[in-house]
């Protein structure tokens, strides 16, 4: 298994409630911290991105979390918000967390999950509870080619 895609579980463990809201800033999240971990190892992350509404956007990401839902290690759920449109929320389950643990622990990767653990507390800590505008701000600020489709260009 690619210990990557631990990614969205780790960025999960690290969060304030094992949760983070919203579609856009997950997909954002689990971006900015591929690229901090890419910028150390130039192993290719597991997640392909394109430029899209809101910057970069990973089908490969989304399926993967769908996935972790089905499985019990994550719970999403949807809310609604005062304009009335959906708001995704991503939560870590406790299977989702005695499994990710569980990895840490025994995974002949271990010293690389630690490695992603440190860089998602990281993101999580200086980008999680900035506002989604702001994050986008940065995002394509950092990453410019990211934002020639965004809707808000």
């Amino acid at each position: 298994m690619n210990v990557r895609k631990l990614l969205p579980l780790s960025l999960l463990y690290e969060a304030d409630n094992h949760q983070i809201q919203g579609r856009t800033r997950m997909q954002k999240l689990v971006f900015l911290t591929e690229q901090r971990l890419t910028a150390e190892n130039e192993d290719l992350g597991p997640y392909r991105y394109i430029a899209y509404d809101y910057g970069p956007f990973s089908k490969d990401l989304l399926d993967a979390l769908e996935e972790y839902d089905q499985k019990g290690l994550i719970e999403r759920r949807t809310e609604r918000t005062w304009d009335g449109s959906k708001k995704y929320i991503y939560q870590l389950t406790g299977e989702g967390k005695r499994n990710f643990e569980e990895n840490l622990r025994v995974s002949d990767d271990a010293e690389q999950i630690e490695q992603i653990r440190t860089t998602t507390s990281e993101v999580v800590h200086k980008f999680n509870k900035m506002s989604v505008s702001k994050l986008l701000d940065f995002v394509y600020d950092e990453y410019p080619s990211y934002a020639e489709n965004s809707v808000l260009s």
